[in-house]
């Protein structure tokens, strides 16, 4: 297989400077919400190997897809991004699995953007983001690990009854930056338990 034209671990590790045009090919997508996509590159290794598509609208995808993604390096509120990006769909069969850890190691840089599972101690059932910014308004988020740790959020969850899951762990989602907290987003039910 062809490697990259740009590498995701180099956009992320600084090599490649923020408001540069790059491209990505047949990276797979791990995650999906209303304005992007998360993919990671399953040539990447356990590290720097996944990042976030800001689409500005429904991307055009699912769970699962390979796709090839130009756009320009940026970074919003923290959380890396390829913004202005061009999506193309290049077939199916996502190759990466979820990385295993702890909540402490997934808090950290790295794994922003990767596809991973977090175990741990649950720290608080109702967590109140307002802790992290006046302005942060999400609802229905828990904690494992405390303020070292990851906050669950639902922004890419595709299933219904989201609540009857909180508290539950094992979890598989796809690590984020938001209101200077790492979170983590399960995609369906199937990412909760053993």
């Amino acid at each position: 297989t062809e490697p990259p034209v740009d590498r995701i671990s180099d956009m992320c590790t600084g090599v490649i400077p923020l408001g540069r045009s790059v491209e990505v090919v047949d990276v797979d997508v791990t995650g999906v919400w209303a304005n992007g996509m998360i993919v990671q590159d399953p040539r990447g290794g356990a590290r720097n190997a996944g990042i976030a598509v800001f689409s500005g609208g429904a991307p055009g995808v699912s769970v699962g897809d390979r796709v090839d993604v130009t756009g320009v390096l940026g970074d919003y509120f923290g959380e890396l991004q390829i913004e202005s990006t061009s999506i193309t769909r290049i077939g199916s069969g996502m190759r990466v699995s979820p990385v295993a850890m702890s909540s402490t190691v997934a808090s950290t840089d790295p794994y922003q953007g990767m596809l991973v599972k977090v175990s741990g101690t649950v720290t608080d059932t109702a967590y109140d983001c307002t802790i992290d910014g006046a302005g942060c308004t999400d609802t229905n988020l828990w904690e494992i690990g405390g303020s070292n740790g990851v906050v669950v959020f639902d922004r890419m969850y595709e299933d219904s009854l989201w609540t009857s899951h909180i508290g539950e762990t094992p979890v598989v989602g796809v690590l984020t930056w938001r209101w200077e907290r790492a979170r983590l987003m399960p995609r369906t039910a199937d990412d909760f338990g053993p």
